[in-house]
Order: structure tokens, then C-alpha cells, then sequence
């Protein structure tokens, strides 16, 4: 329940404007964005920052890395980069 999510979609694509608290609120956020992406949505799990996360695809195009803290247990931040300014171009 202490976990946090924060989105940077640097004004360019949407992204929720403040930090969204508690693991339920994060799932229903998430899963929002999932149930309105305008194509197929495939998730690949990576390492992001030496950490767990996953890249977002949506029609085949790279939209969002996902890196994920945890404290050994649990998620404790999930951070989503979305700006396409700070995403690798392939």
C-alpha cells in the first residue's frame, strides 16, 4: 500500500500529473492506460537502472520504459518514462 508511481511524460504525451499512491490506485491507473492504448499493447520485461522494468510497445513502437524499485518484498516505486525525449530512438 505504500507504494508510489510517477510518470514523466514531459508534457508530450499523457501522464498522470501527480504521484499516484497505493498499490490499488496504481493498478487502475495502469490498467486504464492499457484498456484506452490506441493498438497493441506488448510488454518486454528488461533491466532498467539495474533494476527490474518493463518497455511498452504499442503497435510495435517503443512509448514507455517502467522501472520498478522494490525493497526485497514488495514494489515500493514504479517510475514510467514516457517523454519521447528520453526514449531510446531505434
Amino acid at each position: 500500500e505504500d507504494a508510489v508511481s510517477r510518470a514523466d511524460g514531459g508534457g508530450k504525451v499523457f501522464a498522470a500529473r501527480r504521484p499516484i499512491s497505493g498499490a490499488a490506485n496504481i493498478a487502475s491507473y495502469l490498467a486504464g492506460l492499457v484498456r484506452h492504448a490506441p493498438g497493441v499493447v506488448e510488454f518486454r520485461v528488461a533491466q532498467v537502472n539495474g533494476e527490474a522494468g518493463l518497455l511498452t510497445y504499442i503497435d510495435g513502437s517503443l512509448r514507455n520504459v517502467v522501472a520498478i524499485a522494490e525493497d526485497g518484498e514488495r514494489i515500493s516505486n514504479i517510475f514510467i518514462i514516457a517523454n519521447p525525449d528520453k526514449l531510446p530512438r531505434r
